[in-house]
């Protein structure tokens, strides 16, 4: 039980500290998160915010305070890992931070790894290390490579095996070197068989060998017959208990295997099994672990992985299943109530013994539970296994429908687009076969916010619209107002704001009908946002007032008995207030409701929204013409979207970090978060297309010419282009146009005027095509005026540069007045 798991922890850190127990328990708790314990109420700071990061940062330093306290009791402390490369990310950061405080206390951390662990890493980029965590690189340094024996080794270590023998015949040493080709745990076992066979005689004080039976001896040629040949040496009793014990993994339990044996066709004792365990563990095929998870059980580990995979071979195909089951069985029934902690384990024996419906429903919990320890990319991998084993189980429609929602869902947060397209097409055939018609509307309302967010518009209003025609068939209002939500979004992209503004009304009379405050808030904000985009001021106004007292209405405690939950509502609110005064060029205003927000959202420790804010937050301050103080914002929602796993959202906030870094003239330093961006948004096989990828490549652009790389700047600029000329967007182009008009300002004058299509064009060309865009866009707020200094700021840049001093000097102050009316700074 939690309990019963936190006890141990507290008492086995207790007993090397002089800390309060209370505190220690705190501390134990935190700790506990890092490993998904799902204990009581973790230990944060009195504030109360706790973000994933902090979380992780907290739990890290109680971690290494009590590796402090342990070495201060201690002359030296050692801290071994096994089987390093199947650690996950998180474990490893873990490691790279313990190797800052051995730096400075008498430790010495051991890994044993296979070398896949250092070539992950570099895929990953974690080798190299974040600034926070670079450790690990330096530790490289440190790495042993084992590489096999060489013959003079490999006979030394006969030697001191054999050390009790007067005297080791060459044959024997000869034998035994040649056929181990350098493997030590060959040698060491083919000794073993040796001794099984009775060639070597063990005693007290000396050893003997029967060199007559030398000749005869038949040695395996590869280590898995060496030891398959041991296994055929044991008991019929040894043997029996060996392979159970294979069958749950190299780890397993005694009283698991007692379980196992007195449900054989021919019972064995719980006696009898206990002595098999201790002969097996004499002849080193096993041994005992000091700490167990399952209270009166005794853990045991084989000797080798490759040991027990032989164990395992060797039970019969037909046993296998049944085997699996018992060991499926017992741990459900030690797991208790924490049986989501080993839900994963559960379901891959009940998977092994044929049993497909309880394996799905316990991978689907294990999915469950990796996404509230925000492992994103596991949980995948869980709601896949169990959508496989349900796959021919059309009883299990229902089932199928749920995983298939939550799986697109989880996709298209890492930004897997293609993947999470393919799902929701598949969960809409499962509907239609199941006759399920909510569920085909919402595969329908899926799949439009995957087309939205690869900027296929047309294809995102067909979606949206066959999902709200379905759902009014059966009265789904939830269904209906999500379709009219996406239907307005896209008509407002599709440049067709009169219905745009149909479709948000629609979506707001019915919101009333659903039971989900944070609908009537979506629908007020869609409304804000068309009569922002379409210049209505009044309107505007009107709608950001609505949400106010909205804010009022949750407040009052009227909709919500629960407090977390009325918190969360206020800061959804808030926040999109925030982003809507955004848009409004509204900066102070902003601000106040996004700092409310994230002060809410970490209350009730919402990390995906706490990103979201911290992202927004940085616009603001970007936006208002701040992008020093934007940048620490940005890089705060970054640390906790990688905590979290949401990967798709660091698109967003690595593309205006890499802005507000070239506003800072941190030129490579922007390149260098823009084309991880540009990477990922064109990565074929999983986003394919991303409606934000012009405006990343216009940063993309203007990183380049920072340093120079005009050739590079030259093609990232017609990317850009290219990329704008796609969508609908005029503030896009206009962006795309002032860029490129900045690119072409740094050609040689003997590769202008640029052939473009079916025309030519000089700087001025470009910055007179963005100024006319701009000009066109009715938005009330300050977008088209923040956009037309920048490019009269860049052309005027561009006229000083070429001579025209003059001319340079009035667009310049003009560039200056705007930026006076709107209350902005200019750039630097």
């Amino acid at each position: 039980p939690p309990a019963v798991a936190e006890d141990k922890l507290v008492a086995g850190m207790h007993a090397f500290t002089d800390m309060a127990k209370s505190k220690v328990r705190n501390r134990a708790r935190t700790m506990a998160q890092l490993i998904g314990l799902d204990l009581s109420a973790g230990h944060f700071p009195a504030n109360g915010l706790a973000s994933a990061p902090q979380v992780q940062d907290l739990a890290f330093s109680y971690i290494a305070d009590f590796f402090e306290q342990t070495a201060a009791q201690s002359d030296i402390v050692v801290i071994s890992f096994e089987d390093l490369h199947w650690a996950d990310a998180g474990s490893l950061e873990l490691i790279d931070y313990l190797g800052q405080v051995i730096s400075r206390l008498p430790m010495l951390v051991l890994g044993l790894t296979r070398p896949s662990l250092f070539s992950a890493r570099v895929h990953t980029g974690l080798l190299t290390a974040t600034h926070k965590h670079q450790t690990f690189t330096s530790l490289t340094d440190l790495v042993l490579e084992l590489r096999a024996l060489t013959k003079e080794a490999s006979q030394q270590l006969v030697i001191e095996i054999l050390r009790k023998l007067p005297d080791i015949p060459a044959d024997l040493s000869e034998l035994i070197v040649s056929r181990a080709d350098g493997n030590p745990f060959y040698v060491e076992e083919l000794i073993k068989v040796l001794i099984e066979d009775g060639v070597i005689i063990t005693g007290e004080q000396q050893w003997q060998v029967r060199r007559n039976q030398l000749p005869e001896v038949r040695i395996p040629p590869h280590i898995t017959g060496v030891l398959q040949a041991r296994l055929d040496r044991l008991s019929s009793l040894e043997q029996a208990t060996l392979q159970r014990a294979a069958v749950m993994g190299r780890v397993f339990w005694d009283t698991a295997v007692i379980y196992m044996n007195q449900l054989a066709d021919e019972p064995i004792s719980a006696s009898d099994t206990i002595s098999a365990l201790h002969a097996l563990e004499k002849r080193e095929m096993l041994f005992p672990r000091q700490k167990t998870v399952f209270a009166g059980a005794q853990t045991y580990i084989f000797k080798h992985a490759i040991l027990q995979k032989v164990a395992y071979e060797s039970v019969l195909l037909r046993e296998r299943p049944f085997y699996h089951n018992q060991v499926a069985d017992w741990l459900s029934e030690q797991s208790g109530e924490r049986i989501s902690e080993y839900a994963s384990i559960i379901a891959r024996h009940y998977e092994m013994a044929g049993e497909r419906i309880p394996a799905a429903e316990l991978y689907e919990i294990a999915a469950m539970r990796a996404q509230d320890t925000f492992k994103p990319a596991v949980a995948t991998d869980y709601y896949c296994k169990s959508l496989s084993l349900l796959s021919e189980k059309t009883t299990y429609a229902e089932a199928q429908l749920r995983l298939q929602d939550r799986l697109g869902d989880l996709l298209r947060m890492q930004g897997r687009f293609v993947e999470a397209a393919q799902t929701y097409m598949t969960m809409r055939y499962t509907a239609l076969d199941d006759g399920d018609l909510v569920s085909q509307g919402n595969a329908w309302l899926g799949l439009a916010t995957v087309q939205r967010e690869q900027g296929s518009y047309k294809n995102m209003l067909s979606s949206a619209s066959e999902a709200d025609q379905i759902a009014w068939l059966v009265n789904a209002e939830e269904v209906v107002v999500n379709g009219q939500l996406l239907k307005a979004e896209a008509y407002l992209r599709l440049r067709e704001p009169d219905l745009a503004l149909t479709a948000a009304a629609k979506a707001l009379q019915m919101s009333d009908r659903v039971e989900k405050p944070d609908v009537r808030v979506r629908c007020l904000s869609m409304l804000c946002a068309i009569y922002i985009e379409i210049g209505q001021e009044e309107n505007t106004r009107q709608y950001l007032q609505m949400l106010d007292d909205h804010i009022v209405l949750l407040e009052s405690g009227t909709i919500f008995t629960d407090a977390a939950d009325m918190d969360r509502a206020i800061a959804f609110t808030k926040h999109q207030l925030g982003f809507l005064n955004n848009k409004f060029g509204r900066y102070e205003k902003a601000a106040f409701y996004l700092l409310s927000a994230l002060k809410l959202y970490r209350g009730v420790d919402d990390q995906k929204s706490v990103s979201k804010t911290l992202y927004t937050l940085g616009e603001t301050v970007r936006l208002r013409g701040n992008p020093e103080k934007a940048i620490p914002l940005y890089r705060q929602a970054l640390a906790v979207t990688d905590a979290t796993g949401h990967k798709y959202d660091t698109m967003f906030f690595r593309t205006h970090l890499g802005a507000a870094l070239n506003s800072e003239k941190q030129y490579e330093m922007a390149e260098k978060e823009l084309r991880r961006v540009v990477s990922m948004a064109e990565n074929v096989g999983m986003v394919v297309k991303w409606y934000k990828l012009s405006e990343a490549y216009a940063y993309l652009t203007m990183a380049y010419l920072g340093q120079n790389k005009v050739n590079s700047a030259l093609a990232s600029g017609l990317r850009t282009l290219e990329l704008a000329k796609e969508q609908t967007d005029p503030k896009l182009l206009a962006n795309a146009w002032r860029v490129f008009g900045a690119v072409l300002g740094k050609l040689p004058s003997g590769r202008l005027p640029f052939a473009l299509e079916d025309a030519f064009y000089k700087p001025e060309d470009c910055f007179a095509e963005s100024l006319k865009l701009l000009k066109q866009i009715d938005s009330v707020y300050d977008y088209g005026r923040r956009e037309q200094l920048l490019t009269l700021w860049a052309w005027g840049q561009y006229e000083m540069t070429e001579g025209r001093l003059e001319r340079g000097r009035e667009m310049i102050q003009e560039a200056e007045q705007l930026a006076s009316e709107i209350d902005l700074r200019m750039p630097k």
